[in-house]
């Protein structure tokens, strides 16, 4: 551990190392006055932990993290994009809020347009619990080329297969009823 007045500078020369490599630091106190301003790796940053303030420092790797996790215990706060590259991304939140009045799915790397048809379903699938733990689907279904509404889907590989629809409750549908069926001609007039 080092103390808020610690300096320290790693090299090739000093830490015999066949490339400069950081492998475990921990930071107690503020890290931006003085002498602590940045903090700056060349080859492989192991792990670093910082207890207390970045301050208006800097931490950065022009090699890689070394496929190490980043934790940070406070908040997080980016003044520029963040790009996620990987298989799964979780945010457990109690409580999420977007900005962005239009929320676009299942396009291509870094909001490219799709160039082929990759079978796939697209809308928000709905964890509940009624008697046992269900799915529910609302958005497009890629084969029938039509919205839908699952009380009861199964998703595979993002298609989802619809096991109970779903009732939807509102006050006026408009468009076109030639598909409807099972009217009851007591509620219909015209």
């Amino acid at each position: 551990d080092f103390g808020a007045d610690a300096t320290f500078t790693f090299n090739k020369t000093t830490n015999i190392l066949s490339a400069p490599i950081v492998t475990a630091t921990t930071l107690n106190g503020l890290l931006g006055t003085a002498t602590q301003t940045n903090i700056t790796t060349v080859g492989t940053l192991g792990a670093l932990t910082v207890t207390g303030a970045i301050g208006t420092g800097s931490i950065s790797a022009t090699g890689e993290l070394g496929g190490r996790d980043l934790n940070v215990s406070g908040n997080g706060i980016i003044g520029g994009n963040l790009t996620v590259n990987g298989d799964l991304t979780y945010v457990n939140v109690s409580s999420f809020e977007v900005e962005d009045p239009i929320i676009t799915m299942g396009g291509g790397p870094n909001g490219a347009a799709p160039t082929t048809d990759d079978g796939k379903d697209r809308g928000t699938q709905l964890q509940y619990y009624s008697t046992e733990a269900l799915q529910a689907f609302m958005g497009w279904d890629n084969s029938g080329e039509e919205f839908i509404f699952g009380a009861d889907v199964t998703n595979t590989d993002e298609v989802i297969a619809v096991n109970t629809y779903g009732n939807v409750h509102g006050n006026v549908f408009i468009g076109s009823g030639e598909g409807l069926s099972t009217l009851i001609g007591a509620n219909v007039t015209g």
